[in-house]
């Protein structure tokens, strides 16, 4: 039973890992690669904590379907709803405009803004829901507090469905309990 509750303490660790590490995976942070370990990581982790709690197999399969789905559900509103918490919105004002080709049918646009008496070079803006903007006009950007996520547009930051965050983790919470609480598989015992 000891077992089962080192188990139990892995699996919700391994999911506040994963929510914690998916808005920096996704998007131009500078810190993806963190994002993307921890990401990877907490899905595997979550997967082999339920299946070390001796169930069935198919506890197991939900386990990782609940443990993509979260990725999924905290990937679509993990980034705007951090940006609308710990960001800041400022006007700025483009001062340099470049398209920079990243594929051969894709391209960002890298910007220079000046943001009142501060200068900001080097600002990838994702223009795929935006009017690209030209030397001169003024933009509205989101920069967050603690500079651990990139610039972005400030409609971006928004909490329309900051509802899904607690939803989706209540419901892997309480399949970590379900699985949990279910009986022991009885293990083989081994030939010699």
């Amino acid at each position: 039973m000891k077992g089962r509750r080192y188990s139990t303490a892995a699996a919700v660790l391994c999911l506040i890992v994963q929510v914690t590490c998916i808005p920096f995976a996704i998007g131009n942070s500078s810190y993806k690669w963190i994002g993307f370990v921890g990401l990877i990581g907490g899905c595997i982790g979550f997967v082999v904590a339920i299946g070390m709690m001796r169930t069935k197999g198919w506890v197991v399969l939900v386990g990782f379907v609940i443990s993509v789905g979260m990725a999924i559900v905290v990937g679509a509103v993990g980034r705007p709803v951090y940006l609308a918490v710990f960001g800041q919105v400022s006007e700025c004002e483009v001062l340099r405009a470049e398209e920079v080709d990243t594929s051969k049918y894709d391209t960002q646009m890298w910007y220079s803004l000046q943001c009142g008496d501060r200068r900001y070079d080097d600002v990838y803006l994702d223009d795929h829901n935006h009017p690209r903007n030209k030397v001169g006009d003024r933009v509205s950007v989101v920069f967050d507090r603690f500079g651990l996520l990139s610039p972005d547009h400030a409609a971006e930051a928004k909490t329309t469905y900051a509802w899904g965050l607690p939803l989706a983790l209540l419901a892997a919470l309480g399949f970590v309990a379900f699985a949990a609480t279910r009986p022991l598989e009885p293990v083989p015992p081994r030939r010699s």
